[in-house]
């Protein structure tokens, strides 16, 4: 059986820049939906921007809630 490393190389190069369109078009609708929240209901995005910060900028690490939580201490 012989492998063709040119359709392999293809199909790798396709699923990328399916990838990458799929992560701006999911960053694009963020960007969208926060725009909006932003100009209906104020408090709530303000609430949700300071939930995903806290989560994962390491300010609360003591927080079981946090990525950067280390549960051994």
């Amino acid at each position: 059986m012989k492998v063709s490393y040119t359709a392999i190389k293809e199909k790798l190069i396709g699923g990328f820049i399916y990838l990458t369109f799929g992560w701006v078009l999911f960053a694009l609708s963020f960007q969208c939906f926060f725009l909006f929240l932003h100009f209906t209901n104020e408090k709530k995005a303000s609430e949700l921007a300071n939930e995903i910060s806290w989560r994962l900028d390491g300010t609360f690490k003591n927080n079981p809630e946090n990525i950067w939580y280390d549960g051994k201490q």
